[in-house]
């Protein structure tokens, strides 16, 4: 476990035959009361309800908010209705409990695996939110819940668990090890860079949170092969990068290793001063990187080494080398847009 805050896991109890009954009946009569107030479709039974997520969540989300068709139903040990999940009920469970149970049933049918789920995995199946989620949960292996244990619930969003499918559980074993305690930081926020981590090493990494700054996720969730490049920097040009590390392409990083490490800042500085918001587009393309760059690195080279020269000034000769690239630029780009609707090639 990270230390990533996570809602606490309600036990799970193996019901006796005759608490069994009762609660499968209050739940199909609970189910009865809301089709008759209209809130659950009229031709949904219970079978639906274990068998499909998304009738199983619509009728845990109406009773959450009308649990007054269970006021009857719903006792505490002291013969009130339960105002709270974890109150005790006179059957011996909580309402937690039994929401735990209703998504565990429908678990095991929509994630595939048959009559039961894995002891990892059931370990982690328990709350209503997790119902949208039992498709993609159903294309991991039972590794990736054995790695991932309780973290698997700060990753709530359908995007988020169809990455960590995507991933093996060696690499989110990888990125945990590399991450450490920002692990459960990157699975709420980005869970697709952990594939970029595991390709970290734990310098690298830390190198990269210093300089990427709040781009750090978006940097390692795009091309693995980006933070490859990267590990094989020194940690004075990835330094003056900084941020703009998150924008640059492969070919982009490649030309621009022929721009000293002293004017490396000042000559990225200068690109931003004059291309404006396209700058972060520009590095990312490919072909701007082998038409423009490459020149432009070269041109740089004739700065560097100049004992006395302020940074300052050496950022306005570079600007201005940028200025007078800039009309070609935007004419490279002008000749890569698609002709206007209703325009031909030769108009």
């Amino acid at each position: 476990m990270t230390g990533a805050a996570v809602d606490a896991i309600p036990p799970l109890v193996k019901l006796a035959p005759e608490t069994k009954d009762v609660v499968l009946g209050a739940i199909k009569l609970v189910l009865k009361r809301l089709k008759t107030a209209g809130l659950v479709e009229d031709g949904v039974e219970y079978g639906d309800l274990a068998g499909q997520p998304r009738h199983m969540a619509a009728f845990i989300a109406r009773f959450k908010n009308n649990r007054r068709v269970a006021k009857d139903l719903a006792l505490t040990r002291a013969g009130q209705p339960a105002r709270r999940d974890d109150e005790e009920l006179v059957c011996g469970l909580t309402l937690a409990q039994i929401e735990r149970l209703l998504v565990y049933t429908c678990a095991k049918k929509a994630m595939a695996r048959g009559a039961r789920l894995h002891e990892d995995e059931k370990a982690v199946i328990a709350f209503d939110w997790q119902l949208p989620l039992l498709g993609l949960y159903g294309r991991m292996t039972v590794e990736h819940f054995q790695v991932l244990g309780d973290d698997l619930l700060v990753v709530r969003s359908a995007e988020g668990a169809r990455a960590l499918a995507t991933l093996t559980p060696a690499q989110i074993e990888r990125a945990r090890e590399v991450a450490g305690e920002r692990f459960g930081q990157m699975l709420a926020e980005a869970p697709e860079a952990i594939r970029g981590v595991a390709r970290c090493d734990a310098d690298v990494f830390d190198l990269l949170v210093r300089v990427a700054g709040p781009r750090l996720w978006e940097f390692l969730a795009g091309d693995e092969q980006r933070v490859v490049e990267i590990g094989g920097v020194s940690p004075e040009r990835v330094t003056a990068l900084g941020p703009d590390v998150a924008d640059l392409c492969v070919p982009s990083l490649r030309q621009i290793e022929h721009v000293p490490t002293e004017v490396l800042r000042a000559f990225l500085s200068a690109f931003r001063a004059v291309f404006g918001p396209a700058a972060a587009a520009l590095l990312a393309d490919q072909e701007f990187a082998f038409a423009f760059l490459r020149d432009a690195a070269n041109q740089a080279r004739g700065l560097a080494g100049r004992e006395g020269v302020p940074e300052a000034q050496v950022e306005d000769a570079l600007r201005a080398a940028w200025e007078s690239v800039k009309p070609r630029v935007e004419t490279w780009l002008a000749d890569r847009s698609p002709p206007a609707d209703g325009a031909t090639e030769t108009e």
